[in-house]
């Protein structure tokens, strides 16, 4: 019995050594993979962004009238060549400020790095315009 112990310990002994090291990917390969799963993410919130509207429509029409677009481009011609350093932070920032200020049925998508989508469906449209246009006060 412990021959076919140690002969099954012998058998796994390959796949116990450690892997062979990968070589280190270059740095614009990982850049490239991580652009391409941001945008992967971004098209995924887009698509439920789009279904979720569409279910409240059918719920409730008046919905229409609680659609906001949020752009960044005033922002991102003032800080001119800045903005290649500063788009992401500058977005992370709004979704945080985004989700502070709103209820958590709001839906809202990135459009792309600077357009932001969002709906309020549970508000009044004076209480999102109010929310929308004063953040700070929400």
């Amino acid at each position: 019995m412990a021959r076919h112990g140690i002969a099954a310990l012998l058998r796994l002994v390959p796949f116990l050594r450690r892997a062979p090291r990968r070589k280190k990917d270059r740095p614009e390969l990982v850049a490239a993979r991580l652009v391409a799963m941001r945008e992967r993410e971004r098209r995924d919130e887009q698509l439920y962004f789009l279904h979720a509207v569409r279910r409240f429509l059918q719920a409730s029409p008046e919905l229409r009238s609680r659609i906001y677009v949020l752009s960044l481009s005033d922002f991102r011609e003032t800080v001119a060549e800045k903005w290649a350093r500063l788009g992401d932070k500058v977005g992370l920032l709004t979704r945080s400020i985004i989700h502070k200020h709103v209820d958590k049925l709001a839906l809202f998508c990135q459009a792309d790095d600077e357009t932001f989508i969002m709906a309020l469906p549970t508000l009044s449209r004076d209480e999102a315009h109010r929310r929308v246009r004063a953040p700070n006060s929400g």
